[in-house]
């Protein structure tokens, strides 16, 4: 159950249940939507053409939405003994920052990173929350500032989510430019914000056209637009990570001058994970090499040849993203080794989401 209703909106659920009071579902309320939901659930596993609420409630993930129902509808019919060989997923949270709240130590982001024990944070809502205010404080000086004010919509979750996750793994202000726009141009062209593409058109003075949201979107005038909005959203959500949390700007810098006395000697930086996994980066100088063959034809393509000498750029620009995906890869491998131990020996794992059938779950949580 509660597996089967993280493919549902947080929001959704919370909206389903009437609970106002939080942002974040608890693993009881998890149960109880499903629950609250077992007819719906189980029409939708006895006809699925019929009943296309599966396909409504889930959105990108309705597929895998239908699979659940049709075990749970298993389940209440022959009990706890129907077999079920679902891939039970738990997801990290943010991954990346919590690598960097642990070796940082920040308590900022350790309170909002789920590193200690307690009721579950979500630092995707809690940076909305604070751009939300201080785009609402501020607004007089951001650039299109009254227009965001005026749809906080655009400062939901999901945007917050396209920056944060991707700050850990070395993205810069183009990465989080390039990731805003495509999250802003998706939720303007969804069919039920009709109303937030023609403010947007508006705002812009865009002429709209008789195509769909999605055409249009991808004209070089609104494309633009959105450009101009994701810089501003960028620069936004830079000033508030730098103010609520300095220790992962501290923390980027401080990397490239731990590295500096290696890089100054003509040596790639190597260290070992906590798996015991030797790292190398193989960051390099390198040169063009013309090649030319008269093989089928004259063909002439250029190539890259490496020097011996170490890349100082590279080696700068690539610590943060390797160092933190070799924790990742740690955490994977020590976590495994360690369910297999107890037991386990059915793993189903995507990045930094790790699963087992619902049978062993609970050895895997551990």
């Amino acid at each position: 159950a509660i597996h089967v209703s993280q493919r549902v909106k947080s929001d959704r659920i919370l909206k389903d249940l009437g609970i106002t009071s939080r942002n974040i579902p608890t693993l009881e309320d998890r149960q109880q939507w499903v629950e609250q939901h077992a007819e719906e659930i189980t029409n939708s596993a006895l006809d699925p053409v019929a009943n296309t609420w599966w396909r409504d409630v889930a959105g990108d993930e309705s597929f895998q939405f239908l699979a659940f129902c049709f075990s749970w509808a298993d389940y209440l019919e022959h009990g706890p003994d129907a077999p079920c060989a679902l891939p039970i997923h738990q997801d990290g949270v943010c991954n990346g920052l919590q690598h960097i709240a642990a070796l940082t130590r920040d308590p900022a982001l350790l309170a909002v990173t789920n590193i200690f024990p307690g009721e579950p944070q979500d630092i995707y809502l809690a940076v909305a929350a604070n751009v939300r205010r201080f785009v609402e404080e501020q607004r007089g000086r951001i650039k299109h500032g009254d227009f965001l004010y005026r749809h906080p919509e655009l400062l939901g979750r999901d945007i917050a989510k396209s920056v944060v996750m991707i700050i850990p793994y070395g993205a810069g202000r183009k990465a989080c430019e390039d990731a805003i726009h495509l999250r802003l141009a998706k939720l303007i062209a969804k069919p039920e914000n009709q109303h937030l593409f023609g403010a947007f058109c508006k705002h812009f003075e865009l002429a709209s056209t008789t195509g769909s949201v999605a055409e249009f979107l991808s004209l070089k005038p609104a494309i633009d637009a959105l450009r101009e909005l994701a810089q501003s959203l960028s620069g936004t959500f830079a000033e508030v990570l730098g103010r609520d949390y300095p220790a992962i700007g501290e923390f980027k810098k401080w990397l490239p001058r731990a590295l500096r006395p290696m890089v100054e000697r003509n040596i790639p930086l190597v260290w070992e994970s906590p798996s015991g996994f030797p790292v190398l980066q193989r960051a390099f100088k390198s040169y063009p090499l013309e090649v030319e063959s008269t093989l089928f034809g004259r063909l002439r393509f250029t190539a890259l040849r490496f020097r011996d000498d170490v890349s100082p750029r590279k080696q700068r620009t690539g610590i943060l993203p390797n160092l933190v995906q070799s924790l990742d890869s740690a955490h994977l491998v020590k976590t495994v080794l360690l369910a297999k131990k107890r037991g386990v020996q059915s793993f189903s794992v995507v990045h930094d989401s790790y699963g087992t059938h619902p049978a062993d779950m609970p050895v895997l949580a551990r």
